[in-house]
């Protein structure tokens, strides 16, 4: 949106040439534009989100890291004449990706365009499935994380706080929120199409996060029944498969079990594929030629690329369900305009915050030249 843009920067009343007091900043990768391979290198999981912010506060002290299955962006408050080097720096050295690929696949958004986006990304309208309603617990999580290791400013807090409000807000007012979906429940929708009637089937479910328990709600939901969970934990197993009733094992069973399961799904943070091609090609003897649906969620991927080449084996993954969420995204067309006009009021709310304080701290500033100006 040019025009909030340039009225902004008009109503802030910074001369030409005069630096403003903040930049507000977002650096990073999105599934629209980067391949899944990138994707993968440069999130930064939950295990490791707090080193990740330690090392990038070193350099930018006011920032936070939003990473999800489809997405890890920076967002930063700098000094409006700083260079956003150390963002692009981060994210080529944590992911250890190409800078070449990188170059190609980063987005810079900026000042309005960076609080618009901010806004459109917790609700829900810039994710692979359009309204889904993981998003905003993703971003407080990201905000509490940075919080905690004192990288949240108040202008950080305050934008922050601003797409919690027009996340709920679009949620709450607009057809976009209703009936909301998620990225795992589309999985089990393409899982029930692919294999067939879920209630009657043997399905493994591995992992223990929040995308574990989405996913087993969505089961118990379609009324599976016959579903055991395994993670390398088995208390945090059981407290994903306890609400729908559902059994437990441990990952040391995952061989024995996937001699007798018909689906597969897969949603862990671990840094190599879970099912290697070594590993379950010898199994497959003891199946009798059963066919297997794997429904990989996981960032890096859980299941090894190559198989899907075994026979008998049919892989599903990210990419293969940003199709199937394409097409729902169509068919909520209608909804978005609604949405869009939340959060474009939503912006200008925010960006009137910004030049009241602004306004504050020019004041103060100019306060404080005074006296120097009398003695001088």
């Amino acid at each position: 949106m040019p025009e909030l843009r340039s009225s902004f920067l008009r109503d802030m009343s910074i001369p030409r040439g005069q630096p403003c007091v903040v930049r507000i900043l977002i650096v990073g990768v999105h599934y629209a534009t980067a391949p899944r391979r990138l994707l993968e290198r440069v999130a930064v999981s939950s295990h490791d989100l707090a080193r990740a912010l330690l090392h990038l506060k070193a350099h930018v002290p006011e920032s936070f890291v939003l990473s999800t299955c489809n997405r890890t962006e920076v967002y930063a408050a700098i000094e409006a004449d700083a260079s956003d080097d150390a963002l692009h720096a981060f994210l080529a050295e944590w992911s250890g990706a190409p800078p070449h690929d990188l170059r190609r696949a980063v987005r810079v958004r900026e000042y309005t365009g960076a609080v618009e986006h901010a806004l459109r990304v917790t609700a829900g309208l810039d994710s692979m499935v359009l309204g889904e309603d993981q998003i905003q617990a993703q971003m407080k999580r990201a905000l509490a994380a940075a919080r905690d290791v004192g990288a949240l400013g108040p202008t950080l807090e305050r934008l922050g706080a601003a797409a919690l409000t027009c996340g709920k807000r679009v949620r709450t007012l607009t057809g976009v929120g209703r009936h909301s979906v998620s990225l795992e429940s589309l999985a089990v929708r393409e899982a029930a199409q692919r294999h067939g009637d879920l209630r009657a089937a043997s399905i493994l479910l591995i992992g223990a996060g929040e995308a574990a328990a989405s996913i087993a709600r969505h089961l118990a939901h379609a009324a599976a029944r016959m579903v055991t969970v395994i993670s390398r934990s088995r208390e945090r197993s059981a407290s994903v498969a306890a609400p729908a009733g559902f059994a437990t094992g441990a990952l040391s069973e995952l061989g024995e079990a996937l001699t007798h399961t018909d689906v597969v799904f897969t949603c862990t943070s671990a840094p190599h594929p879970v099912v290697t091609t070594e590993w379950l090609a010898h199994r497959l003897a003891l199946r009798e030629g059963a066919p297997l649906l794997c429904v990989d969620l996981g960032v890096p991927r859980d299941v090894d690329d190559a198989v899907a080449s075994l026979p008998g084996v049919t892989v599903v993954g990210l990419d293969d369900l940003s199709g199937v969420a394409a097409a729902h995204r169509a068919q909520r067309a209608s909804e978005v305009p609604a949405a869009e006009a939340i959060v474009t009021a939503e912006t200008s709310r925010f960006l009137a915050w910004l030049r009241a304080r602004t306004a504050r701290f020019e004041g103060t500033e100019a306060t404080r030249r005074i006296p120097q100006a009398a003695h001088g």
